[in-house]
């Protein structure tokens, strides 16, 4: 019911003749029933040309453009169509051939080196043969271009990209670099020599996991399920290279390996279905074991231990939404060994310990009746606020250091305020800091959240938790941060230092959420900012080589970030409003369903806010109304 909310999404782009990259045609049909036969759009570049839409110029597949030929020779690649899940079943076997050689450590054990992969024969499909458009001499598919030499994969490229007859997979490798690389924090730059700045598009594995995630966000946007088809066809198709390429995994390979396993989660996100948030969390970890396994040899320069907690972060929210625990091996590795690491990278290890510990009391928390008859009541009160002295121990800790943790708010009356949240930015030294910020916001939200409902359901449990843990100052935590927390003065009564934490709680929720806010452009160049003026307020990306660029994967935690300050409690209308619209404009410019449905989410909870609100003012009416002497 709500999601024609998105059409004025492309109308209001249409009104404002934005000089950006615009949004497709067929995106103005959230329902995703566009008609195919949409107009032709266009798409202005920074120089003002005007290059022909990616989306709006695919018409559905033709009878052998919806077939995908499998591979030839002695690594045979057949498709995988229907349930996403024996996809993501294939790739975490493949995994565990190779993840149970690791030790607690992360180092290879002496005698699993090497275990030849073995894919179930149930899992296979049916092959299917077709012909392509490509001319004559070229390999119909990237499926079999595995053994082509890096001139031959260039020449092939360059086909896909510039040639007169492109195909469904051209267009979706096409439409994933135009929208979902170009453009945005951490992107190569557009107007460069593709291979040379987008060197993974050389990988056949990669370059085919790429055009997959083109082709969902193609088909989502034109409501296509024949596209979709194709695109999950080129899914197991990359899946099964990907497989293969880590048997046995060569240090060689690890980077396009990496770059692989995380379209495959970006996949499944665009892609939206029921089951996603579980297959992508198996490539997550996947992408976790293979961090693991090559840790203890990849150059310190490249930050390896930094990205295997980046990894082991995006974990936290698919946790969160499905109220679960976060698997304990990545606990149990950081803890065993963040103390041989550098500062910075200890600092980003406590605070994800402290998250994980909170994601599993969350996960605990939901499943239970909240009561102040329950005898572990106070416990659980006591964790919760010992979390939160924790979270903000850390913050008073690292806000004090100087280096990469320092950021700065900034002000900017000329861009769009759709865009740069009123008018404010964060400017941060990398990404990847910035990225920790908005974790550390997140949960701050959740966690406090959570000690308003206990002080709602349980407040008994809650004044006794707070001094108790009075009481338990300086043994655990700073004085400091446990003040912040239960305040400093001991002569507050029971209701009074309970009333205390209410007014923190939402103070600090109001806080985290306006920071979430203001730092969207870090993650997220809006359509509606030219990248000229993008520039100037972007925080500057992380250069630990070349690499082609992460494009819109810092996004996705993002949206989930945006989602849970809106709706927190004390968040205006108005802010909730701004976020609606931000995560439209993802949906309407990408073909992320999984956009759509927070945004769903989103119009879902607002009107049950509504009506809540007025069966209360119904409530206080007949209250009042039965005080007085109403004339009949």
């Amino acid at each position: 019911m709500f999601r024609d909310e998105t059409v004025k999404v492309r109308k209001k782009f249409e009104e404002t003749g934005t000089s950006s990259t615009t949004l497709p045609s067929s995106a103005a049909s959230a329902t995703g029933s566009s008609s195919p036969e949409a107009g032709a759009d266009f798409i202005k570049s920074e120089t003002g040309t005007e290059e022909d839409a990616t989306l709006s110029a695919i018409d559905k597949p033709g009878k052998n453009e919806s077939q995908i030929p499998t591979a030839q020779g002695s690594k045979e690649l057949t498709t995988i169509r229907g349930s996403n899940a024996d996809g993501s079943l294939t790739l975490s076997e493949a995994l565990a051939a190779f993840g149970g050689t690791l030790g607690n450590d992360g180092s290879p054990k002496a005698s699993g080196k090497g275990r030849p992969l073995s894919i179930p024969q149930k899992q296979q499909r049916r092959q299917q043969g077709a012909t392509t458009s490509l001319p004559p001499g070229v390999p119909p598919t990237p499926a079999v271009t595995v053994n082509l030499s890096v001139d031959a994969q260039s020449a092939l490229v360059k086909t896909m990209l510039t040639g007169p007859n492109p195909t469904l997979f051209d267009r979706g490798l096409q439409f994933y670099l135009d929208h979902y690389l170009y453009g945005h924090p951490e992107s190569p730059p557009k107007t460069g020599v593709i291979e040379v700045d987008t060197p993974w598009i050389l990988d056949p594995a990669t370059r085919t996991i790429a055009a997959a995630v083109g082709m969902a966000g193609i088909a989502n946007l034109k409501g296509d399920d024949q596209i979709q088809m194709l695109a999950r066809d080129n899914y197991g198709i990359g899946l099964k290279m990907t497989a293969m390429s880590i048997d046995p995994p060569g240090l060689d390979t690890l980077n396009h390996v990496m770059r692989s396993i995380v379209l495959l989660a970006m996949f499944e996100i665009v892609r939206g279905a029921n089951q996603s948030f579980g297959s992508a969390n198996i490539h997550i970890m996947g992408a976790a074991a293979l961090m693991r396994h090559f840790l203890p040899i990849l150059p310190t320069s490249l930050h390896p231990y930094r990205g295997l907690i980046q990894i082991s972060c995006s974990l936290l929210i698919s946790c969160q939404a499905a109220h679960i625990d976060v698997p304990p091996v990545f606990a149990e590795y950081i803890a065993n060994t963040y103390r041989k690491k550098p500062v910075d990278d200890q600092i980003m290890s406590k605070l994800l310990l402290t998250l994980i510990e909170f994601i599993n009391l969350s996960a605990f928390i939901h499943h239970q009746v909240l009561s102040d008859r329950r005898s572990d009541m106070v416990d659980h009160v006591v964790h919760a606020l010992q979390l939160d002295a924790r979270l903000i121990a850390w913050e008073l800790n690292t806000t004090e250091k100087k280096g990469i943790w320092k950021y700065e708010e900034c002000e900017t009356p000329k861009l769009p305020p759709e865009a740069v949240y009123k008018g404010r930015f964060h400017r941060y030294s990398d990404i990847s800091t910035a990225r920790i910020w908005s974790y550390y916001r997140w949960a701050r939200i959740l966690l406090n959240e959570m000690l308003l409902e206990f002080i709602e359901k349980c407040p008994n449990a809650v004044a006794a938790g707070l001094t108790r843990l009075k009481m338990d100052t300086g043994r655990a935590f700073s004085a400091k941060a446990v003040s912040a927390v239960v305040g400093a003065d001991t002569r507050d009564t029971d209701t009074e230092a309970t009333e205390k934490l209410r007014r923190r709680a939402l103070t600090t929720i109001k806080k985290c959420a306006e920071d979430i806010f203001v730092s969207t452009p870090v993650y997220w160049r809006h359509p509606s900012i030219p990248l000229k003026e993008y520039d100037p307020i972007a925080t500057p990306p992380i250069v630990y080589g070349q690499n082609g660029g992460t494009g819109v994967a810092t996004l996705m935690p993002t949206l989930f970030h945006l989602d849970v300050a809106a709706r927190a409690p004390g968040s205006s209308e108005e802010d909730f409003d701004w976020a609606l619209a931000v995560i439209d404009t993802v949906w309407a410019y990408l073909g992320l369903r999984q956009a759509r449905t927070l945004a769903d989410k989103m119009r879902l909870h607002r009107e049950t806010m509504k009506r809540k609100a007025m069966g209360l003012n119904g409530m206080l009416l007949l209250t009042t109304h039965g005080d007085v002497d109403i004339p009949a």
